[in-house]
């Protein structure tokens, strides 16, 4: 398969991922309202709601994510790039899984002590608040953490990402080679970092891509971390690991 086409199959996946986990944060969301006892001041406690959220099935969602359609989306790449391991080391990529999980759970976290702030502060108000309205409020504040921009699932989307990103890394170490090129999809929601990366053409260096950290059009919450975060949330492109042989092949300019 082209190279293009296993690009195009990322993509795919990506966006077959996220649909995904959009529908089940719904379901999530869902039981989870319908879970809210009607003592509600419990929610008060966060580790509560942390394992009411996970009981309605938010630790069943993180842990199927599909690491191994990804893995295998990688490697297919990086073989067709001139990197070709044959078979990848498994212990640092599980290790790579491992971080990646406790950072989606951190954030699992940080929804759950949203919706404990929501039932402080209604707690504050001079009068009762009606069971419904406390009900509405909570609904609120589960949407606030799972969809807002850089909530829940921003964060698991670029996690994914990342962890895409790290592999590469680990299969350029493996590898034993040097040279990344900045790879993906140019379309009209391409950022224009991303843009500017893909028209230029060339190959990059370890030391090149940390000089990206200064580029003008890099968000400014995305340095010093350009090779692992690349655009920035949500972004679909990625530095991949090239040999020699492939990028004079492929016409790359010299390196950065």
């Amino acid at each position: 398969m082209a190279l293009k086409d296993l690009i195009d199959a990322r993509e795919r996946l990506i966006d077959s991922m996220e649909e995904s986990l959009k529908k089940q944060l719904r379901a999530v969301r869902d039981t989870f309202i319908g879970s809210i006892p009607t003592n509600i001041e419990t929610f008060r406690d966060a580790d509560f709601v942390y394992r009411l959220l996970l009981d309605s099935g938010l630790a069943a969602t993180l842990d199927g994510l599909d690491y191994d359609a990804r893995l295998n989306a990688i490697t297919r790449i990086a073989s067709e790039t001139g990197v070709d391991l044959g078979k990848v080391s498994t212990a640092p990529i599980d290790a790579l899984r491992v971080s990646n999980q406790s950072l989606l759970e951190a954030h699992s976290r940080v929804a759950a002590e949203r919706v404990r702030a929501t039932l402080l502060f209604a707690s504050l108000s001079p009068s009762p608040v009606p069971f419904g309205s406390m009900v509405t409020s909570v609904a609120s504040a589960v949407d606030g953490a799972f969809f807002s921009r850089g909530q829940l699932e921003t964060q698991v989307n670029t996690a994914m990402a990342a962890w895409d990103r790290q592999l590469m890394d680990e299969i350029a170490e493996q590898a034993d080679t040097s040279l990344w090129v900045y790879m993906g999809p140019m379309d009209k929601i391409t950022r224009p970092f991303c843009r500017d990366l893909l028209g230029k053409g060339q190959t990059y260096t370890e030391r090149g891509i940390q000089e990206l950290n200064g580029h003008p059009l890099l968000h400014s919450y995305v340095p010093p971390n350009v090779k692992v975060y690349c655009g920035g949330y949500n972004c679909r492109h990625m530095f991949t690991p090239v040999s020699d042989k492939w990028a004079e092949q492929h016409g790359y300019g010299d390196s950065e």
